[in-house]
Formats: structure tokens, sequence, C-alpha cells
């Protein structure tokens, strides 16, 4: 069995009760074998990038480039302009660790 995903937590109340629950997600989406898997979790950790997410702050830009490499379809306009955001955003967040004239702004 893979490691989960990752765990979902409800909270839910009624008029006289709390519950919460949490559920694990028994896949990984990196290893699914489903092309729109792995193209929803390309955009999704695009995304937690551009928003500097704690989450993927370990993930580098080339490892994110190298994966839309692999599951792009360079002939699907959306594919390939996924790839060429990708590729900008590495190139402007690196000027942006370049260029921090007071030290203390992130």
């Amino acid at each position: 069995m893979t490691d989960p995903l990752g765990t979902i937590g409800l909270s839910y109340k009624t008029a006289a009760t709390y519950n919460e629950d949490n559920y694990s997600i028994p896949m990984n989406i990196l290893n699914e074998e489903d092309k729109e898997y792995k193209w929803a979790s390309a955009v999704v950790l695009f995304g937690m990038k551009l928003k500097k997410s704690p989450a993927v702050k370990n993930i580098k830009w080339d490892y994110l480039i190298n994966y839309c490499k692999q599951i792009i379809d360079s002939n699907n306009y959306e594919e390939a302009e996924l790839l060429n955001l990708v590729q900008t955003a590495k190139k402007v967040y690196a000027k942006e660790k370049r260029f921090n004239p007071f030290g203390w702004l992130h």
C-alpha cells in the first residue's frame, strides 16, 4: 500500500454535538497512470509554488519543469503553455531572490 497523499479533516456540529473526523486518502497522485491526475497535480504544484506555500518549499523549480516535460503533450496548447509559465516563473522568482535591497522583505 502506498503512503496516503494527505488527510482530510472534517468538523461538523449538530444541535447537540460537535464531531471531528480525519480520513486518509490512500493514493499517491504523482504515481498514478491517469494523465488527468498528473496534469492536475502539476497545475496544483505550480500554484503552490507561486503562492510560496510551505508545503512545497523543498520542491525545486527544475523538478516541476522536468515533471511538466514528462507529462505534457507539446501539441496541446494548454499543456505547452503550462510548461512555458513554469519556466517563466522560475526566472521571475530567481530575480526576486536576488533583488532584496532591505533584506527583510520576503
